[in-house]
């Protein structure tokens, strides 16, 4: 170490610490225990999207029918051959769910992704380099910010047209300003913490601060926000199809088959009753999953385990 780099500010943090490490030596080891003592309220959010995900992925060959097929057995209820019922066309209710689920899970996980990525990353950088970077940032997350996420969704997809990626992109230009307003919030606190003072004492460069002692820090909250933007977007997707403006019958989809069962409500409960329980099982079992979520990712709280 040069006692030419050391400042008259630093020499106590200098001398104590020669390389810190923001993220504790444990996290590797303490994950699986810590999924072991997740809640049990944690645990079957877990098991329930877990359950979803499965289905969705498995859809093609678990449907008994082919959705979009026609029959004669319109309007019937749940019976042994239909168990969930058929809709005003005669197609299998319990069919079009579960190619309607891969329409949500996949634009659920896409619609995070994209928002991890863009708002991670630019709400870092904003919170972490200040300056011009973070005031052209802040500007553009109040200016998106200010228009509400089903609004802004809703004129997005009017201009671009419907169709699923069309609703992703619309959906992750809302739900990443929050993620960079999160993100952005937590790299400002964890910037000024005496590890990311002493890396900066002993020499670190300001990428290596960044990736390696404030990212896994960030990670935990943008990982329990992502939760909240995977509930968002399936409630805002089912929306906008059943605003008609989303993703087009006959394709199947939770919010299109709510929507066409609109006009025989009275007769035919079960065609809404179906995909209105499996958006407000999937949408619950992700915010219960993201309880878990926090604890398994934030070192803070793996150290203290």
């Amino acid at each position: 170490m040069r006692r030419t780099d050391i400042t008259p500010e630093q020499p106590v943090l200098v001398d104590v610490v020669t390389e810190p490490v923001a993220p504790p030596a444990q996290v590797r080891r303490t994950r699986m225990k810590l999924l072991r003592h997740m809640s049990p309220m944690s645990k079957i959010g877990l098991v329930v999207v877990g359950v979803i995900v499965l289905l969705a992925l498995a859809a093609p060959l678990l449907a008994p029918f082919d959705p979009l097929a026609p029959s004669a057995s319109r309007l019937a209820g749940p019976s042994g051959t239909h168990f969930f019922g058929t809709d005003l066309y005669g197609r299998d209710v319990l069919s079009r769910m579960l190619i309607g689920a891969r329409v949500s899970v996949m634009v659920g996980f896409v619609v995070t992704l994209s928002a991890l990525v863009i708002g991670g990353t630019l709400g870092c950088v904003a919170g972490f380099v200040g300056g011009a970077a973070d005031a052209v940032v802040s500007r553009i997350t109040e200016v998106l910010l200010a228009v509400p996420g089903v609004l802004l969704a809703i004129a997005i997809v009017a201009t671009l047209g419907s169709g699923v990626w069309n609703v992703c992109i619309a959906l992750t230009l809302g739900q990443a300003p929050i993620m960079i307003r999160v993100v952005r919030s937590s790299t400002l606190a964890l910037r000024e913490r005496p590890f990311v003072r002493a890396a900066h004492a002993v020499g670190a460069t300001r990428l290596r601060i960044l990736f390696r002692h404030i990212a896994p820090y960030v990670l935990g909250v943008a990982a329990v926000q992502g939760t909240f933007v995977f509930a968002h977007a399936i409630l805002y997707e089912a929306a906008l199809s059943f605003l008609g403006i989303g993703v087009k019958p006959p394709d199947p989809t939770w919010g299109n088959m709510i929507s066409e069962s609109r006009a025989f409500l009275s007769v035919q409960p079960w065609n809404a009753i179906f995909p209105g329980l499996a958006i407000t099982l999937l949408v619950l079992g992700v915010n219960f999953l993201g309880d878990g979520l926090r604890d398994l990712v934030d070192p803070e709280n793996q150290e203290r385990s």
